[in-house]
């Protein structure tokens, strides 16, 4: 729910999208990390859909109050008592009775993940059918990642940073 080039991304994509397929309400959206082009919208979805639950990593609100559009953010979320739900590696957030959202990344410790890195990274499952959210995530996430390349698997893959090429990324295209 971000863009730094679309006007009105609530308008222009995500209402068309939802009439697309017959959607009128979204339970819960999820913030890979607290750049701009990934959260401009997030507000006014969260207002207009009736969204419930606001999924970030560890490190999103730390990062988002070092800006003056992150700190609007968090406290039109908080006014509109939807908090940013921390989620964590290993947390397995259910959705409905054949969907989960597995956390993979970025991974908690003395040198947490910062920037881009810090990305979530999203294993989706519905049905059977796995899709990997990758946000932003470079070379140092990537291989870290790549350290457990069995929790990679998916079938579909949202290419890691807008589809930049890194030195790891065929590794970790081969790995997904």
């Amino acid at each position: 729910v971000g863009s730094t080039s679309l006007t009105d991304l609530t308008g222009n994509v995500v209402a068309p999208a939802l009439r697309a397929f017959g959607h009128t309400s979204i339970d819960t959206i999820t913030l890979s990390h607290a750049n701009l082009d990934h959260y401009s919208g997030a507000s006014d979805v969260t207002a207009s859909y009736g969204v419930s639950n606001v999924l970030v990593g560890p490190g999103f609100e730390a990062l988002a109050r070092q800006s003056g559009t992150g700190e609007q953010l968090l406290r039109e979320l908080r006014q509109a008592e939807r908090p940013p739900r921390v989620v964590h590696v290993g947390d397995s957030v259910p959705l409905g009775s054949q969907t989960t959202i597995d956390v993979l990344s970025p991974p908690t410790g003395d040198a947490p993940f910062v920037d881009n890195d810090g990305s979530l990274v999203l294993r989706l499952t519905h049905a059977g059918t796995r899709i990997l959210f990758t946000g932003d995530i470079q070379d140092v996430a990537m291989r870290q990642l790549l350290k457990h390349p069995e929790q990679l698997r998916a079938d579909v893959l949202v290419a890691p940073h807008h589809g930049s090429l890194e030195s790891t990324t065929q590794q970790f295209i081969e790995a997904v």
